[in-house]
């Protein structure tokens, strides 16, 4: 029996909702699946990162427009390496090491260190400059205030449009609700993604 680690250390047996097997992936499951996909590609089993769209897709109502909301947030409007960062800071606060150990990734591929991803952790007083900082202390502050103080607006106001603030928000909003879906339900980060840690 395999275990989940919680981020306050317990641990669960086994995820409390399991992946639709692959066996069931057929028919219409398969398509939500594919719905996920950038156009041309197809829904493979071999394919990383399975566990989570595996187990959001057993309730198809919610899957669909989860689906497309995660597909328009990660082709945005918020400069790539804007929106991994902030994703970064949610997963700290979140306390969801499925969503670090698959955005860490992302953070790579967009330019952004080791140094800079552990500074993330440590906060927005972890030596960023004052734009990137106020981008890390939005986050803070929606997670502490449920809203972005003044300050922080204008900083971000002088950066982004009306479009990339919403933006902005809606991204915190997304990968805190698939952080607290991943926690709860004890979504195991997929083997091949473990591996590379």
């Amino acid at each position: 029996m395999t275990t989940t680690q919680e981020p306050s250390g317990a641990t669960t047996a086994g995820p409390r909702i399991a992946p639709v097997p692959a066996a069931d992936r057929v028919g219409a499951v398969r398509e939500r699946l594919n719905s996920l996909l950038p156009a041309g590609v197809v829904f493979s089993d071999a394919t990383p990162d399975r566990n989570l769209p595996c187990t959001v897709v057993k309730h198809p109502a919610v899957f669909e427009p989860w689906a497309m909301l995660g597909a328009r947030l990660r082709e945005g409007l918020l400069p790539r390496r804007d929106r991994e960062l902030v994703t970064l800071r949610v997963a700290t606060l979140v306390g969801s090491p499925y969503e670090w150990a698959h955005h860490s990734r992302h953070a790579a591929a967009a330019g952004i260190g080791p140094d800079e991803m552990d500074a993330v952790r440590r906060g927005p007083d972890a030596g960023f400059d004052a734009a990137t900082a106020a981008k890390l202390r939005a986050v803070d502050e929606i997670y502490a205030d449920q809203r972005i103080s003044g300050g922080t607006w204008e900083l971000l106001q002088a950066e982004y449009d009306e479009r990339q603030l919403i933006e902005l928000i809606m991204l915190v909003g997304f990968y805190s609700m698939t952080g607290w879906l991943l926690n709860s339900v004890g979504i195991e980060i997929d083997p091949w993604l473990a591996e590379q840690d």
